[in-house]
């Protein structure tokens, strides 16, 4: 699943808040099917993790835009 920063802004907050639980709970499933040798692709949590950094990234910058208006 690969998110592309363009289609994340345009997103609304609680679809991207929604998004990062989603994303969460992948990250928590493929760290534990590495750890217990079932993913085969080993970067997957990596992959996932820096999902997870865009959305809060988007999150951050839609916040600190609501604060400035």
């Amino acid at each position: 699943m690969m998110l592309i920063t363009k289609d994340l802004r345009s997103k609304t907050t609680e679809e991207l808040k929604e998004l990062l639980i989603k994303t969460k709970v992948e990250l928590g499933n493929a760290s534990s099917a590495t750890m217990q040798g079932a993913q085969k692709d080993k970067g997957m949590a990596s992959k996932m993790r820096k999902e997870v950094a865009k959305i809060m990234t988007v999150l951050n910058e839609k916040k600190i835009l609501a604060e400035v208006k």
